[in-house]
């Protein structure tokens, strides 16, 4: 809602400016200056770049995606002899059910990290074929036994499954998940 995020800045700058002010240093005019650094950091590959840019302007250089610190759960893969595949889903997706019956059905043995299931909501598909996480998992541990990665196209979970030389099936949820996985169909 555009006058709750207008009232959540005009607060952040208060809080801000009431700071600066304290120790002696001039006042931001927008919130969004507290976000600028000096220098612009591009923490993604010119592969997965948001805006397709092949080059960056003068003083600017690509550093890598952030990637997520080597932590989580161990993957606890279901019996049998169908294809490995981690699934990152959120439910605001509408198809993650969907998704999840497809796997089942294709006989593929999935871990899935559903969050709202880990905070205890029942699974929107029961089978023994899917193991669902009870917390985030060590991807740098699950992903190089997956066959297949199915995520949001969120930016560190797309990049670690591409160094493992995993094939990932996108569901963007939103605008920066839609750009990336258009990049990285293009790649």
């Amino acid at each position: 809602h555009p006058g709750r995020l207008a009232a959540s800045d005009a607060q952040m700058l208060n809080a801000i400016n009431t700071v600066l002010e304290r120790v002696g240093a001039e006042p931001l005019l927008r919130a969004a200056q507290a976000l600028q650094g000096d220098v612009p950091l591009v923490l993604t590959w010119p592969e997965l770049d948001h805006y397709g840019r092949s080059e960056l302007p003068a003083g600017q250089r690509w550093w890598g995606p952030s990637m997520l610190a080597q932590a989580g759960l161990s993957p606890t893969w279901p019996a049998g002899p169908g294809p490995k595949v981690f699934a990152y889903l959120k439910s605001e997706h509408p198809d993650h059910e969907l998704v999840l019956k497809a796997l089942v059905k294709l006989g593929c043995r999935t871990v899935c990290y559903l969050p709202e299931v880990s905070a205890g909501r029942p699974p929107p598909v029961v089978s023994p074929l899917i193991d669902y996480a009870r917390g985030p998992v060590d991807l740098s541990v699950t992903l190089p036994g997956c066959d297949l990665c199915v995520c949001h196209a969120g930016e560190a979970t797309l990049a670690q499954a591409l160094l493992a030389g995993v094939p990932a099936f996108l569901l963007p949820t939103q605008t920066e998940q839609y750009l990336i996985s258009r990049q990285a169909a293009r790649t």
